[in-house]
C-alpha cells in the first residue's frame, strides 16, 4: 500500500523526500564545513611553529601601589622602547642554553632592517623593493626543509660575521640580477635603504616561493613581488642602528619537550634577571596554548551551527509529517 501510495503521488512524495534530504544535507555540511575549518586554522597555526616560545620585553605595571599620604596614586612616564640596558645579551641565553641543554633546540634571533630598493635589470627606469633582515645561522638553517638553497649557501655566524654578503631569492635573481642562480652567486648589487647606499655581495640563493596573500590581493606583476633578503645579524644591527641586545627572541623546544610548561620555566628563567628593573620584564608565549584555545573556540562555534542546522531540520520534519497527517 505504500509503495502503491508513492507511486501515485509522485509530487507529494518527491516534495516530502526533498525537504527530508536537504534538511539532513544541510546537518551533514555544515558540521563537514565547521571540522574543515577547525582543521585548517589548527594547521596553518601549527606550521608557524608549535614548538616556539617567543621571549620578548614587556612593561612592568605603571602605577605605584604605595600611593600617597592622601591616598593618591602616582603614575610613572616610562620610555615606550627599552634601553641599551633592558635588552636581553647574549650572556643571557647563553646561560639559559647551559641550563637547559636537552630542552632547547635552537635560538633563533633577527633584526628588522627595512625595504631596499634596486633598479630592475635590464630596465633602470623600473624600482625593485625587497624586505632586508638579519638572522643567525640557525634561524637561516632551519628554513632548509621548506626553503632549499638553490645555489651557494646560508650564511655562518663565524664566517660571515661583518661582511657585506647577503642571501636573496631566485626571484630577485631574476628581477635585479639577471643571469642563472649559479652565476649570481658572488656577485654584488647595490641597495638604496632608507636613503644610504649598501652594496652586498650575494652569498646564496634561495628557492622562491609563492605568496599565497599577494595573489590574494591581486598582485601578479613581478615587478611588485617582493621577496626577503637575509644579511648578517651584525650587519644588520649596524645598518638599523639597533643596540647589541634583543627586544624579542624565539626559543625552539626540543622535540618530546612540553612547550605549555616548558614556556613558564623560560618566562621565570628570565623575569630573574629583571627582578631590580623597574620598567621592564621579560614574558614568554608560545603559540600551542594559542592553538588550543583557537580549536576550542572553532569546535564551540562548530556545535552551536550544528545545534541551529539541527532544530531547522527538526522543525522541517514536523511540517513533513503535519502535510502527512493532513493528507
Amino acid at each position: 500500500m505504500a509503495l502503491v501510495s508513492v507511486r501515485s503521488n509522485k509530487m507529494r512524495s518527491l516534495l516530502t523526500m526533498l525537504g527530508i534530504i536537504i534538511g539532513i544535507a544541510a546537518v551533514i555540511a555544515i558540521v563537514t564545513v565547521g571540522n574543515s575549518m577547525t582543521g585548517t586554522v589548527t594547521d596553518s597555526m601549527s606550521g608557524m611553529g608549535v614548538s616556539n616560545i617567543t621571549l620578548s620585553l614587556s612593561q612592568k605595571s605603571s602605577e605605584d601601589t604605595s600611593g600617597t599620604a592622601q591616598g593618591v596614586t602616582l603614575r610613572r612616564f616610562m620610555d615606550s622602547t627599552p634601553g641599551a640596558d633592558d635588552l636581553i645579551t647574549d650572556e643571557m641565553l647563553d646561560e639559559f642554553t647551559a641550563a637547559f641543554p636537552n630542552e632547547v633546540s635552537r635560538i633563533d634571533l633577527s633584526q628588522e632592517v627595512g625595504s631596499g630598493t634596486i633598479e630592475k635589470y635590464g630596465d633602470p627606469e623600473t624600482t625593485i623593493t625587497a624586505t632586508v633582515s638579519g638572522s643567525n645561522a640557525a634561524a637561516l638553517q632551519a628554513m632548509e626543509d621548506d626553503t632549499p638553497i638553490l645555489a651557494g649557501r646560508w650564511l655562518d655566524d663565524e664566517k660571515d660575521a661583518g661582511r657585506q654578503v647577503a642571501v636573496v631569492s631566485e626571484k630577485f635573481v631574476e628581477q635585479a640580477i639577471g643571469g642563472s642562480n649559479l652565476e649570481a652567486v658572488g656577485k654584488s648589487f647595490t641597495l638604496n635603504i632608507n636613503g644610504f647606499l649598501y652594496t652586498f655581495y650575494i652569498n646564496g640563493v634561495y628557492e622562491y616561493t609563492e605568496n599565497v596573500y599577494a595573489s590574494m590581493f591581486g598582485i601578479t606583476d613581478d615587478d611588485q613581488i617582493q621577496t626577503s633578503i637575509y644579511i648578517p645579524l651584525d650587519v644588520a644591527k649596524t645598518i638599523a642602528g639597533a643596540d647589541a641586545g634583543y627586544q624579542s627572541v624565539t626559543i625552539v623546544a626540543a622535540n618530546g619537550v612540553d612547550v605549555t610548561n616548558f614556556v613558564d620555566t623560560v618566562g621565570s628563567f628570565f623575569a630573574s634577571y629583571y627582578t631590580y628593573n623597574d620598567t621592564w620584564t621579560a614574558s614568554a608565549s608560545s603559540i600551542s596554548s594559542l592553538v588550543e584555545s583557537m580549536t576550542e573556540m572553532l569546535n564551540t562555534m562548530s556545535l552551536g551551527i550544528s545545534a541551529i542546522a539541527a532544530i531547522s531540520l527538526l522543525v522541517g520534519g514536523i511540517g513533513v509529517m503535519n502535510i502527512m497527517m493532513v493528507s
